[in-house]
């Protein structure tokens, strides 16, 4: 994915191999981060992020959980980029190429795509729809009665204007305010309405 504002351009990509620990032999990158120490027998993503801040070029490798995915996986705000890679959540200070802050997110699936909403982000998951505040601190959690991928072609995930539509694989239909609260969920394919599960406090 790229992302582009007026003060820097950012894209990232998976890669395959885990570079040096250490350092990068090989000059690919400037930087290298791996919190979590993975290593080559570990199940890994790399994500290779190239960075043009003005006239400063430079390159990073983060490596994390390798069901980690590449798109929709940061958030561009001025000269700080967030980045979600499984649980895990980093801002970076581009200027610098530095992890300014960690967070995590509490779920019990993989975790898709991040979003900026309402002055924090939102985390798209498996199974938990999670909203962090700005400092990467949770807020709430929502979940239905399945995880939330339709086998009925339906869009899974979408954010509105005013709210959040969800499709689990049961074809249950859910919307959710930007607070985590239910609004409505229905049983699609019997288009009967149902109790609804709550956020998590």
């Amino acid at each position: 994915m790229t992302l582009e504002n007026k003060l820097c351009r950012v894209s990232i990509c998976s890669e395959e191999e885990i570079p040096a620990e250490e350092s990068d032999t090989a000059g690919k990158y400037d930087c290298i981060y791996n919190p979590d120490a993975y290593t080559e027998s570990d199940f890994y993503n790399v994500f290779s992020i190239s960075v043009s801040v003005g006239k400063h070029r430079y390159s990073m490798a983060l490596i994390g959980d390798g069901n980690s995915c590449d798109t929709n996986c940061a958030v561009l705000d001025g000269t700080e980029l967030t980045v979600l890679q499984g649980w895990d959540v980093f801002r970076f200070d581009l200027e610098t190429g530095r992890i300014v802050k960690h967070g995590s997110v509490d779920s019990r699936g993989t975790n898709f795509a991040i979003f900026a909403l309402n002055g924090g982000f939102l985390v798209y998951g498996e199974i938990d729809i999670t909203m962090l505040d700005r400092e990467l601190e949770p807020v709430w959690s929502f979940s239905g009665h399945d995880i939330f991928f339709s086998n009925s072609g339906k869009t899974a995930f979408e954010i509105k204007e005013d709210r959040i539509c969800l499709y689990d694989f049961l074809d249950y239909y859910y919307e959710i305010d930007f607070d985590g609260r239910l609004i409505a969920e229905v049983k699609s394919r019997a288009d009967s309405k149902a109790e609804g599960s709550r956020p998590k406090e």
